[in-house]
Protein backbone atom coordinates (compact mmCIF):
# COMPACT_ATOMS: atom_id res chain seq x y z
CA UNK A 1 0.00 0.00 0.00
CA UNK A 2 1.49 3.32 -1.05
CA UNK A 3 1.25 6.68 0.69
CA UNK A 4 2.68 9.87 -0.78
CA UNK A 5 1.90 13.11 1.01
CA UNK A 6 2.77 16.77 1.28
CA UNK A 7 1.53 17.70 4.73
CA UNK A 8 1.20 21.40 5.45
CA UNK A 9 1.12 22.02 9.19
CA UNK A 10 1.40 25.81 9.15
CA UNK A 11 -2.18 26.32 10.35
CA UNK A 12 -1.67 23.79 13.11
CA UNK A 13 1.01 25.86 14.82
CA UNK A 14 -1.58 28.40 15.94
CA UNK A 15 -3.32 25.83 18.10
CA UNK A 16 -1.93 25.49 21.67
CA UNK A 17 -2.72 21.78 21.94
CA UNK A 18 -0.41 21.01 19.02
CA UNK A 19 1.90 24.01 19.11
CA UNK A 20 4.78 22.27 20.91
CA UNK A 21 5.20 19.60 18.22
CA UNK A 22 2.48 19.12 15.60
CA UNK A 23 4.39 16.13 14.21
CA UNK A 24 4.32 14.34 17.55
CA UNK A 25 1.04 12.69 16.54
CA UNK A 26 2.61 10.82 13.63
CA UNK A 27 5.25 8.40 15.02
CA UNK A 28 3.99 4.98 16.09
CA UNK A 29 2.57 1.66 14.91
CA UNK A 30 -1.04 1.66 13.73
CA UNK A 31 -3.28 -1.24 12.61
CA UNK A 32 -6.93 -1.78 11.75
CA UNK A 33 -6.99 -5.24 13.35
CA UNK A 34 -10.10 -4.37 15.37
CA UNK A 35 -11.96 -2.83 12.44
CA UNK A 36 -11.25 -5.84 10.22
CA UNK A 37 -12.23 -8.34 12.93
CA UNK A 38 -15.53 -6.73 13.92
CA UNK A 39 -16.57 -5.93 10.33
CA UNK A 40 -16.04 -9.58 9.41
CA UNK A 41 -17.87 -10.67 12.59
CA UNK A 42 -20.86 -8.61 11.45
CA UNK A 43 -20.94 -10.54 8.16
CA UNK A 44 -19.74 -7.60 6.09
CA UNK A 45 -16.76 -7.21 3.78
CA UNK A 46 -13.87 -5.95 5.89
CA UNK A 47 -11.50 -3.20 4.80
CA UNK A 48 -8.02 -4.22 3.62
CA UNK A 49 -5.96 -5.37 6.59
CA UNK A 50 -3.40 -2.63 7.11
CA UNK A 51 -0.51 -2.20 9.55
CA UNK A 52 1.57 0.96 9.32
CA UNK A 53 4.66 2.24 11.09
CA UNK A 54 5.60 5.93 11.12
CA UNK A 55 9.16 6.66 12.23
CA UNK A 56 10.75 9.97 13.16
CA UNK A 57 14.16 10.17 11.48
CA UNK A 58 15.78 13.44 12.48
CA UNK A 59 13.46 16.08 11.04
CA UNK A 60 11.87 13.61 8.64
CA UNK A 61 9.10 11.05 8.87
CA UNK A 62 9.24 7.60 7.29
CA UNK A 63 5.95 5.82 6.63
CA UNK A 64 5.99 2.11 5.80
CA UNK A 65 3.72 -0.92 5.94
CA UNK A 66 4.66 -3.81 8.24
CA UNK A 67 3.44 -7.33 8.88
CA UNK A 68 1.92 -8.65 12.13
CA UNK A 69 5.42 -9.45 13.43
CA UNK A 70 6.58 -5.86 12.91
CA UNK A 71 8.71 -6.73 9.87
CA UNK A 72 8.78 -3.93 7.26
CA UNK A 73 7.18 -4.88 3.95
CA UNK A 74 8.84 -1.99 2.13
CA UNK A 75 11.46 0.72 2.60
CA UNK A 76 8.61 3.18 2.92
CA UNK A 77 8.27 6.80 1.96
CA UNK A 78 10.43 9.49 3.48
CA UNK A 79 8.56 12.69 4.23
CA UNK A 80 11.05 15.52 4.69
CA UNK A 81 10.36 18.45 6.97
CA UNK A 82 11.08 21.98 5.77
CA UNK A 83 9.77 24.76 7.96
CA UNK A 84 6.10 24.00 8.46
CA UNK A 85 5.77 21.56 5.55
CA UNK A 86 6.35 17.85 5.21
CA UNK A 87 7.02 16.79 1.62
CA UNK A 88 6.86 13.36 0.03
CA UNK A 89 6.49 13.16 -3.71
CA UNK A 90 4.09 15.12 -5.94
CA UNK A 91 0.94 14.60 -3.84
CA UNK A 92 -0.07 17.35 -1.45
CA UNK A 93 -2.44 17.23 1.52
CA UNK A 94 -2.87 20.22 3.83
CA UNK A 95 -3.99 19.52 7.40
CA UNK A 96 -5.92 21.70 9.83
CA UNK A 97 -6.23 21.24 13.57
CA UNK A 98 -9.43 20.41 15.39
CA UNK A 99 -8.85 19.86 19.08
CA UNK A 100 -6.40 16.98 19.35
CA UNK A 101 -6.87 15.96 15.72
CA UNK A 102 -5.18 16.85 12.45
CA UNK A 103 -7.81 16.83 9.68
CA UNK A 104 -6.74 16.42 6.05
CA UNK A 105 -7.93 18.85 3.40
CA UNK A 106 -8.36 18.21 -0.33
CA UNK A 107 -5.33 16.69 -2.00
CA UNK A 108 -3.35 18.60 -4.59
CA UNK A 109 -0.86 17.59 -7.25
CA UNK A 110 -0.41 14.11 -8.69
CA UNK A 111 -1.75 11.58 -6.19
CA UNK A 112 -1.68 7.86 -6.83
CA UNK A 113 -2.40 6.63 -3.33
CA UNK A 114 -4.32 3.45 -2.77
CA UNK A 115 -5.45 4.93 0.52
CA UNK A 116 -5.52 8.48 1.86
CA UNK A 117 -4.79 9.61 5.39
CA UNK A 118 -8.02 11.37 6.36
CA UNK A 119 -7.16 12.35 9.93
CA UNK A 120 -4.77 11.51 12.74
CA UNK A 121 -5.13 11.86 16.48
CA UNK A 122 -4.26 10.23 19.79
CA UNK A 123 -6.54 7.26 19.01
CA UNK A 124 -5.01 6.57 15.62
CA UNK A 125 -5.18 7.23 11.89
CA UNK A 126 -8.32 7.14 9.75
CA UNK A 127 -7.68 5.98 6.19
CA UNK A 128 -10.04 6.63 3.29
CA UNK A 129 -10.04 4.08 0.46
CA UNK A 130 -10.84 4.69 -3.23
CA UNK A 131 -14.31 3.14 -2.86
CA UNK A 132 -15.24 5.77 -0.27
CA UNK A 133 -14.97 3.47 2.74
CA UNK A 134 -12.86 4.36 5.77
CA UNK A 135 -11.01 2.38 8.41
CA UNK A 136 -9.53 3.33 11.76
CA UNK A 137 -5.93 2.21 12.32
CA UNK A 138 -5.63 2.28 16.10
CA UNK A 139 -2.47 3.55 17.71
CA UNK A 140 -0.69 0.69 19.46
CA UNK A 141 1.13 0.50 22.76
CA UNK A 142 4.46 -1.34 22.84
CA UNK A 143 4.51 -4.73 24.59
CA UNK A 144 7.63 -6.47 25.94
CA UNK A 145 7.38 -10.05 27.24
CA UNK A 146 9.35 -12.89 28.71
CA UNK A 147 8.26 -16.29 27.39
CA UNK A 148 9.13 -19.80 28.56
CA UNK A 149 8.35 -22.99 26.61
CA UNK A 150 8.69 -26.54 27.96
CA UNK A 151 11.10 -28.69 25.98
CA UNK A 152 9.92 -32.22 25.07
CA UNK A 153 13.03 -33.83 26.54
CA UNK A 154 13.82 -33.54 30.28
CA UNK A 155 17.22 -32.62 31.69
CA UNK A 156 19.72 -35.44 32.43
CA UNK A 157 18.54 -35.47 36.04
CA UNK A 158 14.96 -36.04 34.91
CA UNK A 159 13.68 -32.56 35.76
CA UNK A 160 11.77 -30.38 33.32
CA UNK A 161 13.80 -28.40 30.82
CA UNK A 162 12.46 -25.00 29.74
CA UNK A 163 13.47 -22.65 26.94
CA UNK A 164 13.40 -19.09 28.27
CA UNK A 165 13.47 -15.86 26.26
CA UNK A 166 13.41 -12.28 27.48
CA UNK A 167 12.79 -9.09 25.53
CA UNK A 168 10.13 -10.46 23.18
CA UNK A 169 8.66 -7.35 21.55
CA UNK A 170 5.28 -6.81 19.91
CA UNK A 171 2.35 -4.38 20.31
CA UNK A 172 -1.24 -4.41 21.56
CA UNK A 173 -3.04 -3.98 18.22
CA UNK A 174 -2.67 -7.54 16.97
CA UNK A 175 1.11 -7.70 17.19
CA UNK A 176 2.66 -11.18 17.06
CA UNK A 177 5.98 -12.72 18.08
CA UNK A 178 7.40 -16.18 17.34
CA UNK A 179 9.19 -17.95 20.18
CA UNK A 180 11.02 -21.29 20.23
CA UNK A 181 11.61 -23.60 17.27
CA UNK A 182 14.89 -24.01 15.42
CA UNK A 183 17.80 -25.00 17.67
CA UNK A 184 16.06 -23.91 20.89
CA UNK A 185 14.85 -27.44 21.60
CA UNK A 186 11.33 -26.12 22.25
CA UNK A 187 8.32 -26.28 20.00
CA UNK A 188 7.65 -23.04 18.11
CA UNK A 189 4.70 -20.99 19.31
CA UNK A 190 3.29 -17.52 18.72
CA UNK A 191 2.04 -14.96 21.19
CA UNK A 192 -0.32 -12.19 20.08
CA UNK A 193 -1.75 -9.19 21.94
CA UNK A 194 -4.95 -7.28 21.18
CA UNK A 195 -6.65 -4.46 23.01
CA UNK A 196 -10.18 -5.51 22.13
CA UNK A 197 -12.73 -2.69 22.00
CA UNK A 198 -16.30 -3.85 21.44
CA UNK A 199 -18.84 -1.67 19.68
CA UNK A 200 -21.15 0.57 21.69
CA UNK A 201 -24.14 -1.38 23.03
CA UNK A 202 -22.30 -4.69 23.28
CA UNK A 203 -22.58 -6.56 26.59
CA UNK A 204 -18.91 -7.50 26.25
CA UNK A 205 -16.38 -5.29 27.97
CA UNK A 206 -13.12 -4.02 26.41
CA UNK A 207 -10.17 -6.22 27.34
CA UNK A 208 -6.46 -6.47 26.87
CA UNK A 209 -6.01 -10.02 25.57
CA UNK A 210 -2.94 -12.25 25.30
CA UNK A 211 -3.30 -15.15 22.84
CA UNK A 212 -1.20 -18.25 22.24
CA UNK A 213 -1.08 -19.74 18.73
CA UNK A 214 0.81 -22.52 17.00
CA UNK A 215 2.46 -21.72 13.64
CA UNK A 216 0.48 -24.39 11.79
CA UNK A 217 -2.79 -22.80 12.98
CA UNK A 218 -2.02 -19.06 13.12
CA UNK A 219 -5.68 -17.99 13.25
CA UNK A 220 -6.68 -20.46 15.98
CA UNK A 221 -6.01 -19.50 19.58
CA UNK A 222 -4.80 -22.43 21.66
CA UNK A 223 -5.74 -20.37 24.69
CA UNK A 224 -5.85 -16.78 25.90
CA UNK A 225 -5.97 -14.60 28.98
CA UNK A 226 -7.37 -11.14 29.49
CA UNK A 227 -7.13 -8.09 31.71
CA UNK A 228 -8.58 -4.59 31.94
CA UNK A 229 -7.87 -2.57 28.75
CA UNK A 230 -5.67 -0.06 30.59
CA UNK A 231 -3.62 -2.76 32.35
CA UNK A 232 0.14 -2.36 32.34
CA UNK A 233 0.78 -6.10 32.71
CA UNK A 234 -0.73 -9.38 31.52
CA UNK A 235 0.40 -13.00 31.74
CA UNK A 236 -0.57 -16.59 31.01
CA UNK A 237 0.42 -20.08 32.24
CA UNK A 238 -0.61 -23.15 30.21
CA UNK A 239 1.78 -25.55 31.97
CA UNK A 240 3.65 -26.18 28.70
CA UNK A 241 4.31 -22.46 28.18
CA UNK A 242 4.27 -19.31 30.27
CA UNK A 243 4.54 -15.61 29.48
CA UNK A 244 4.53 -12.32 31.30
CA UNK A 245 4.17 -9.04 29.41
CA UNK A 246 4.56 -5.36 30.24
CA UNK A 247 2.38 -2.99 28.23
CA UNK A 248 3.41 0.57 27.48
CA UNK A 249 6.81 2.00 28.20
CA UNK A 250 7.67 -0.37 31.04
CA UNK A 251 10.37 -3.03 31.31
CA UNK A 252 9.14 -6.65 31.36
CA UNK A 253 11.28 -7.43 34.37
CA UNK A 254 10.82 -10.80 36.01
CA UNK A 255 12.61 -12.93 38.56
CA UNK A 256 11.65 -15.94 36.45
CA UNK A 257 14.28 -17.74 34.39
CA UNK A 258 14.72 -21.18 32.85
CA UNK A 259 15.94 -22.58 36.15
CA UNK A 260 12.99 -21.23 38.14
CA UNK A 261 10.21 -21.90 35.63
CA UNK A 262 7.74 -24.55 36.78
CA UNK A 263 4.72 -25.89 35.01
Amino acid sequence: MRFGLVISVGAVLAQPVLAASPLALFPGIFTNEEDVYFTRLAGKTPPPATAMQVLLEGKSLRLRTIDAYGKPLEDGHLMTVSGTNVTAGPCGMPFRSKGELLIAGPRTGKCHNEAVMQQIGPEGITLAFPDGSTSLLRRSRPVVCWVSVLKPQPKPDGSEDWYFQRGVTLHDQGGRALVGGGDTGAQPMIIRVRNVTWESGSTNKPALTLYVHKPERPDHAESYSWAAPDSSRIGINLRWMQAGCAVGNQPATASVNSAKTKG
